[in-house]
């Protein structure tokens, strides 16, 4: 369809889409868009089929990005200021839970200063973080900044890269050309046992040292009193249980966030706060105390004779009046 024949077209923000090089056929998707709405674009079009080639997804996804670039600047300076960033007191938007990741070169330099500090630790793609855990460490190990990583992100190099191999839904949406989409992985539902636990926590322990907000001796401490509270050894008569995924991640969230607010506001170490946490107050121990079992409710209904819960018959008289008092 050419442009001339797309009703609603913005001249503007055609010559932006013209100048950014979108493919023609996808101008109908800016149909009913100015420059400023289109640079608040917050709605989810699916008016095209997807493109058939790589190529062309690279270039669809490439023109779309540098056109919606465009516009949010320009709307922004028709408006006399420039775009804000987005506050760090926001807990909702993505881009605040996943900042730019960090370079490459920043990449090696935090890798060669974690194996000269701790050169027996050997890092692979299973307990190294992933690109975005590193970049949203870096991010909360910032003065004042520092909070509780859900254990949904916390995904290892290895991970990362099962997540982005995935395969692609057949028609991609609109968004998808100029957002990137939230990796994060599967938990699990109810009871979880110790190697779980140790590969959540070691990923955050591993990239809390790596961009040297901690040491990771204090870090392993933590780990290591977190797991052997959680996966601690109950007789089946005791009517106890372990704490079960949900729980575990209320104590996790709980526990870094006192961390969190002697860091941030009483200007405390984190390697000072991980030892007030692990060896002076009683919260892990509390958190992570064995819980009352529920126990499976069985009725006790009348002892049938074993053929789909009938009542057992009277003894009837038999033969020259057996049975019979």
């Amino acid at each position: 369809m050419a442009s001339a024949d797309v009703p609603d077209l913005d001249e503007e923000l055609l010559a932006l889409a013209i100048q950014c090089k979108v493919p023609e056929a996808y101008h109908q998707c800016l149909s009913g868009f100015d420059v400023p709405l289109f640079g608040c674009l917050a709605t989810l079009l699916e008016k095209v089929s997807a493109p058939e080639s790589a190529a062309e997804i690279l270039l669809v996804q490439a023109s779309f990005r540098l056109l919606f670039q465009k516009c949010t600047n320009q709307a922004a300076a028709s408006q006399g200021s420039e775009p804000k960033a987005p506050s760090s007191a926001s807990t909702s938007g993505w881009v605040e839970q996943f900042p730019p990741k960090l370079s490459g070169e920043q990449v090696i330099q935090l890798r060669s200063a974690f194996g000269a500090s701790y050169p027996d630790e050997v890092l692979d793609h299973e307990n190294t973080p992933g690109s975005r855990m590193l970049a949203l460490t870096s991010k909360v190990m910032q003065p004042g900044e520092l909070k509780w990583i859900p254990w949904k992100f916390r995904m290892s190099k290895a991970q990362e890269e099962a997540f982005n191999l995935r395969r692609p839904s057949k028609v991609p949406k609109f968004e998808d050309f100029i957002y990137d989409e939230i990796p994060a992985r599967e938990l699990p539902q109810g009871q979880v046992g110790a190697s779980f636990l140790q590969g959540v926590l070691g990923l955050m322990s591993v990239s809390a040292s790596l961009v040297q907000g901690a040491h990771l001796h204090n870090l392993r401490l933590y780990e290591r009193k977190f797991i052997k509270l959680a996966c601690s050894r109950l007789e089946g008569s005791t009517g106890l249980r372990q704490p079960n995924i949900e729980e575990l991640q209320a104590a996790d969230r709980h526990l870094w966030g006192i961390m969190a607010d002697l860091v941030n506001v009483h200007k405390w170490t984190l390697n000072d706060a991980l030892t007030e946490v692990v060896e002076i107050r009683g919260d892990m121990s509390a958190m992570l105390q064995p819980r009352a079992a529920v126990s499976k409710f069985r009725p006790e209904g009348r002892k049938g004779d074993g053929k789909k819960g009938r009542p057992p018959q009277e003894s009837s008289s038999g033969k020259g009046g057996k049975g019979q008092r």
